[in-house]
C-alpha cells in the first residue's frame, strides 16, 4: 500500500508541474491580436494612406505603463472614425509590404521562426487569405534568417543629397555613408514605396528616411565543425531571407509635404 501511495503522490505532482510549465510557455506575439491596450500607452502612430479608400495603415508603438516594456504594430483604420487609443486594440500579422496596398486588397509578407536556421526555405512555406471590412488580406508566409552571413540583413545608414520620386519607387542620390569603416561606395539606391517611413526633425522637416528591403538569396556563414580540417571551421552555403533596414539624413532641407501621401509612413502622432 506505501508504494502505491507514493507512485499516486509522484503522479499528482508530475500533473502538476506538467499544466504549469505548459501555462508558462512564450506566446509568439505574432499570433496575438488582442494587445490589452488599456495596459499600454500610446508613444507613436505613423499613417500610410491607400489610394482611392478612405481607410489608411497605421504602424504603431506602445510602451507598458506598468513594465515599461515596448510593442509595436501595424493594423488598418478608417480615417473617418474617431482616432484614440481604443483603435490599436489588435495587429495585423504582417512584417512587409509585398506591394502598394489597394482599397479591397493588400498583399504582404510575414516572416517567422525557421525550424532549422541552417535550412530556410526561400520559397513562401503558406499563404493566408483573410478577408475582414472588405479587404481582402493575402498573407504569404515565409521562413526569416537570424544570424551573420556575407549577405547581411545588418543597418545601413547613410547621408544623401537628393531624393527622386516616381509612381512607385523613389531614387536617393548622393549617398555618403555614416560608417566610417565602410569602404563600400554607393552612388545612388532605389527602393519601392510602401516600406518607408518619413521621421520628422521639427514640424514638416525631414530628419530621416527609415526604408526596410527585403533580401533574398544565398550567403555564407563560418561555423564550428569539429570534423573539419581548419581548426573546426568551416564556410557554409545559406538560403537567406529578412528585412534591412537603412537610415537615410538628408544634408538639405526636405519638407515633408514634398511627400506623397500614398506609399509613405507619415507621422500622426
Amino acid at each position: 500500500m506505501r508504494g502505491r501511495e507514493i507512485a499516486l503522490r509522484l503522479f499528482l505532482l508530475l500533473t502538476v508541474l506538467s499544466l504549469y510549465s505548459t501555462s508558462c510557455k512564450e506566446v509568439d506575439p505574432s499570433k496575438v491580436n488582442n494587445i490589452h491596450v488599456g495596459n499600454y500607452d500610446l508613444i507613436s502612430v505613423y499613417e500610410q494612406k491607400i489610394q482611392n479608400s478612405n481607410k489608411a495603415i497605421y504602424s504603431f508603438d506602445l510602451e507598458g505603463n506598468i513594465t515599461g516594456s515596448t510593442f509595436n504594430g501595424i493594423t488598418v483604420l478608417d480615417t473617418l472614425n474617431s482616432f484614440d487609443k481604443s483603435n490599436f486594440d489588435s495587429r495585423l500579422p504582417f512584417s512587409y509590404l509585398k506591394s502598394l496596398p489597394k482599397k479591397d486588397t493588400i498583399n504582404v509578407i510575414q516572416l517567422i521562426e525557421p525550424k532549422d536556421k541552417y535550412d530556410i526555405k526561400i520559397e513562401p512555406i503558406s499563404i493566408e487569405l483573410i478577408f475582414k471590412e472588405d479587404i481582402i488580406y493575402k498573407i504569404e508566409k515565409r521562413e526569416k534568417y537570424v544570424g551573420c552571413a556575407s549577405l547581411d540583413c545588418f543597418l545601413e545608414s547613410y547621408t544623401f543629397e537628393s531624393i527622386e520620386c516616381t509612381k512607385d519607387s523613389i531614387h536617393i542620390f548622393g549617398l555618403k555613408s555614416k560608417f566610417v569603416d565602410s569602404n563600400k561606395e554607393v552612388k545612388q539606391l532605389s527602393f519601392p514605396k510602401g516600406n518607408i517611413e518619413l521621421v520628422e526633425y521639427d514640424e514638416n522637416v525631414l530628419q530621416k528616411l527609415i526604408v526596410k528591403e527585403l533580401v533574398e538569396g544565398i550567403g555564407d556563414e563560418m561555423i564550428y565543425n569539429k570534423k573539419s580540417p581548419n581548426y573546426g571551421n568551416e564556410r557554409i552555403d545559406l538560403k537567406i531571407v529578412c528585412i534591412k533596414p537603412y537610415y537615410f539624413e538628408p544634408r538639405n532641407k526636405i519638407l515633408i509635404d514634398s511627400f506623397s501621401d500614398y506609399g509613405f509612413f507619415k507621422k500622426k502622432i
